[in-house]
């Protein structure tokens, strides 16, 4: 299966929120009166809520990578992260999971503190926990029956629009936002990615004209600040500061003036030379 007329939607909201608010692209995409649709997601529980909302009877589908990633945190505490012993053990039950019977996958996880009777408790723990993560979906990870049915089993698709639309206008190197101005910007980025901006502008062009919520608020008068007070005035003295006679010594630059050994030699010049 092959991706094709993508279209997206981008706001930075609580879960429930969101969940409504992405309701006019889902039904502009047809979700509603599609004959099937197939809903993949990482396991996240907002995520079936979303689905709950919008196609309750979706076909859901655990995206492979979250649940291969959990079938290599139980495979490492027994056999060592990145050693030949792992490599195998997960080599073969990725390839069981993704095109056979995920029944024995969970099967093998459940015997592993059986097997390998000298774990400690936390490596015992991330085992139950990976068990129990793919357990409770079971109906979502039936991969090989999703592949011969024709569905899409990985949610690249999905996880690299966020870098597409969010990621490359609202996080760039040294970019700071207000809360505020994210939704703004997100919902302009969307038109374009969705290259809908002649329809999409001229809505909002049409609201701002007629003064709604997203036209700029006046500023609040402020009154203009005071001015500095100025300096005082300068008055030069009454009296002369130097004594009487007083004539200044024309200055000798420093290039007129022996160095060196010269110093000590007297001259003319310099009588008081040193010897």
């Amino acid at each position: 299966m092959h991706t094709i007329d993508l279209s997206y939607f981008s706001r930075m909201s609580e879960a429930a929120e969101f969940t409504r608010l992405a309701l006019v692209e889902t039904h502009r995409r047809g979700v509603e009166h599609s004959t099937l649709v197939c809903a993949l997601a990482d396991g996240a529980e907002w995520n079936q809520g979303f689905i709950d909302w919008h196609r309750p009877d979706a076909v859901r589908i655990l995206d492979f990578c979250h649940a291969a990633e959990y079938l290599a945190a139980a495979g490492q505490v027994v056999h060592g992260k990145d050693t030949p012993a792992f490599q195998t053990w997960f080599a073969t039950q990725r390839r069981e999971l993704k095109d056979g019977d995920p029944d024995r996958v969970l099967t093998c996880l459940e015997q592993l503190p059986q097997a390998y009777p000298h774990l400690a408790a936390p490596e015992r723990q991330v085992i139950a926990t990976s068990l129990n993560y793919l357990r409770t979906r079971r109906d979502q990870i039936d991969y090989a029956a999703f592949q011969r049915a024709g569905y899409p089993i990985g949610s690249g698709a999905g996880e690299a629009c966020h870098t597409y639309v969010i990621e490359c206008r609202l996080k760039g190197t040294g970019m700071r936002w207000a809360r505020e101005q994210v939704n703004p910007m997100a919902a302009l980025r969307t038109l374009v990615c969705n290259d809908r901006w002649e329809e999409g502008w001229a809505q909002v062009a049409a609201h701002l004209r007629q003064g709604g919520q997203g036209s700029r608020p006046a500023r609040p008068s402020t009154p203009p600040p005071a001015p500095a007070p100025r300096p005082p005035e300068h008055t030069p003295p009454s009296e002369p500061r130097l004594p009487p006679g007083f004539k200044l010594r024309a200055g000798t630059s420093w290039r007129d003036r022996p160095l060196g050994k010269a110093r000590y030699r007297p001259s003319s010049e310099w009588p008081n030379a040193k010897t």
